[in-house]
């Protein structure tokens, strides 16, 4: 449902009729979908669920989606901003 709603934000050709694309782009967004990001250098977790290129903006968005419990909402919160650190920096980089 996320990866549908940013399709339907953006513009992007990926409707709720359609079957789930691991890459959709226009002129302005590309939108990955459970797709590894291709780094120069060794990196373990480079497979978040969605990542959102907005090519006018120069910016990159990582969403990786979890379902903790009540009570672990900002344990996990952290953990998923821990976990992409080192993507975040390859990204930048790149």
């Amino acid at each position: 449902m996320v990866h549908w709603r940013l399709c339907e934000k953006y513009g992007l050709e990926n409707g709720m009729n359609m079957s789930l694309k691991s890459v959709v782009e226009n002129d302005g967004v590309k939108l990955l979908w459970n797709v590894n990001i291709q780094c120069n250098h060794i990196i373990e977790v480079r497979r978040p669920d969605i990542v959102v290129i907005n090519k006018q903006e120069k910016s990159c968005l990582i969403i990786d989606i979890a379902i903790p419990g009540d009570v672990q909402v900002q344990e996990k919160e952290v953990e998923m901003i821990e976990k992409y650190q080192e993507l975040k920096r390859e990204i930048k980089r790149l």
